[in-house]
């Protein structure tokens, strides 16, 4: 994946979204970039509000075809757009998106845009960022979910981003976000969701480590060389950082009650697949299913003694 820092003029305060559609997207895709950084050239008091950038941005049918997504931030003065692609960080997502709904299933998780509105005392939006990975205590309405910038979709409890490191502008947007989110929820008085951050190397020259010396343990990074997993615990503005280093490795997060497995990146780098093999949430089901269906089979067993009792005693009154 790639990226692209954006300096608008300062004298395209007007016409700014015509600028983006015959300059930035043509800058873009000659760049091969998914990843765009926007900001002003300009660090004056005249420089346009990122909430307008968003806004024209959002103007652009290109890229609301394309199905990008555009973050601003009035903290960083800065507007993102990115692209829809990184099949790696996608498979990883979406691994951990499945096993959240499995393991809490009156909880919602999903991706979402999160508008930071809620958290401020004013009427205009001060900042919406992207969860790529969010899991709500709460399901949000049918309509939260349809629009939820509209609807001030809440702050899920637990929000997860994927980054590559090799990227810096995509490495800035991932680890600025928390502290971001996590300032104007806690200046707010509301309450922090937890984050954790996983970096991604080139996967071309990732290479997993033998099995492990002990089973199951994981300590914290010395060295902050990807892979590895930033985490912020609830209540905690500075992360520590965890070294991905091989399949059997875990760290508990959501209070111990959700294990986030190194396997699923450890997986998806080496191109292994961990679905050979059943989870012991996967046997359990499969079990209550066996059980069922053994229920089921006894139930018809009765019925069909049942049946065959008449079917005699029908023969003994004809004789």
């Amino acid at each position: 994946m790639a990226s692209l820092l954006v300096r608008v003029p300062e004298n395209l305060k007007t016409g700014f979204d015509r600028w983006a559609h015959d300059c930035m997207l043509p800058l873009m895709e000659a760049s091969d970039a998914d990843i765009a950084s926007i900001t002003l050239l300009s660090t004056g008091r005249s420089r346009m509000p990122v909430e307008k950038m968003a806004r024209a941005l959002s103007d652009i049918q290109i890229l609301s075809d394309l199905g990008a997504t555009i973050e601003f931030c009035e903290l960083s003065k800065r507007v993102w757009i990115t692209m829809p692609g990184g099949l790696l960080k996608t498979e990883i997502e979406t691994q951990i998106m499945i096993s959240l709904k499995r393991r809490f299933p009156r909880r919602f998780a999903g991706s979402s845009l999160v508008p930071l509105k809620w958290v401020t005392n004013v009427s205009v939006k001060k900042a919406q960022r992207t969860a790529n990975v969010g899991l709500w205590r709460r399901k949000p309405f049918l309509a939260q979910q349809k629009q939820p910038i509209k609807n001030r979709i809440s702050c899920p409890e637990l929000w997860i981003e994927v980054f590559n490191e090799t990227d810096y502008h995509d490495k800035k947007r991932a680890m600025d976000k928390p502290a971001h989110v996590l300032k104007m929820v806690n200046d707010a008085g509301g309450t922090p969701p937890e984050f954790a951050v996983i970096a991604l190397p080139a996967a071309e020259t990732y290479h997993a480590n033998a099995a492990p010396t002990q089973h199951g343990t994981f300590a914290p990074a010395t060295g902050r060389r990807a892979p590895y997993v930033a985490h912020w615990p609830p209540g905690q503005n500075a992360p520590t950082f965890y070294k991905v280093t091989h399949r059997k490795e875990v760290l508990p997060i959501l209070s111990g009650t959700f294990d986030l497995k190194f396997s699923w990146i450890i997986d998806a780098l080496t191109g292994r697949s961990e679905r050979r093999f059943a989870t012991i949430d996967e046997l359990h089901e499969v079990k209550s299913e066996i059980k069922g269906l053994k229920t089921e089979v006894r139930k018809l067993k009765e019925v069909i003694v049942g049946h065959e009792i008449e079917l005699r005693n029908l023969k003994r009154r004809r004789t």
